[in-house]
C-alpha cells in the first residue's frame, strides 16, 4: 500500500490480523499535509492499482475493503493518516 508522499510510516502503531474470513490490517502514517491533499492523492492512486471507490475514504477489491481515516493535526500539528484493510463480507 502506497504512503502519501510528505507523511511518514508509523511501524510501531501497524497490526495484523490473520481470521478465517480473510486478513486484518492497520497502518498509520503521520505528517504536514492537509485533509484533501491526502484524499486526493488516494483517490488518484488507489484506482489505478485496481481499487474500486464506494465511498468517502472507502474502496473495494477483490473481497477486501479499504479504510482511509484522516485525523487532522493531532501530532504536534500534524496528521495522522490510518489505513485498515479488511474482508468484505
Amino acid at each position: 500500500m502506497p504512503i502519501v508522499p510528505g507523511m511518514e510510516e508509523m511501524p510501531d502503531l501497524g497490526v495484523v490480523f490473520d481470521k478465517p474470513e480473510g486478513r486484518i490490517v492497520e497502518g498509520f502514517a503521520s505528517g504536514y499535509l492537509e485533509q484533501a491533499e491526502i484524499r486526493d492523492f488516494y483517490g488518484r492512486t488507489l484506482p489505478q492499482l485496481g481499487w474500486s471507490v464506494f465511498g468517502e475514504g472507502l474502496f473495494q477489491r477483490e473481497g477486501e475493503v479499504l479504510k482511509i481515516e484522516i485525523l487532522d493535526g493531532v501530532e504536534n500539528s500534524r496528521s495522522i493518516l490510518r489505513i485498515i484493510l479488511a474482508p468484505s463480507q
